[in-house]
């Protein structure tokens, strides 16, 4: 799912960053190195990770796009 609403990122507000990225590591300090590789990660604007794991994380990430977040909401 995080790799269809990338797409629909127009802005570029979003980065997908593989787990050994320097940026990621940073984003995900606070998250257990043995849970990073379990699911994807979306880390929020104030810098909350959440995991992609958890029913209804999808709509979070849809909540963060401009051309989306109307359905996230709704959802």
């Amino acid at each position: 799912m995080a790799r269809i609403v990338v797409k629909f990122d127009r802005s570029e507000h979003l980065a997908q960053l593989t787990l050994d990225d320097a940026e990621a590591i940073h984003l995900l300090v606070s998250v257990p190195e043995e849970r990073r590789s379990k699911c994807w990660w979306i880390v929020l604007r104030d810098g909350i990770p959440v995991a992609g794991d958890d029913g209804g994380r999808g709509v979070t990430l849809l909540t963060e796009l401009r051309l989306t977040w109307r359905i996230g909401h709704a959802l």
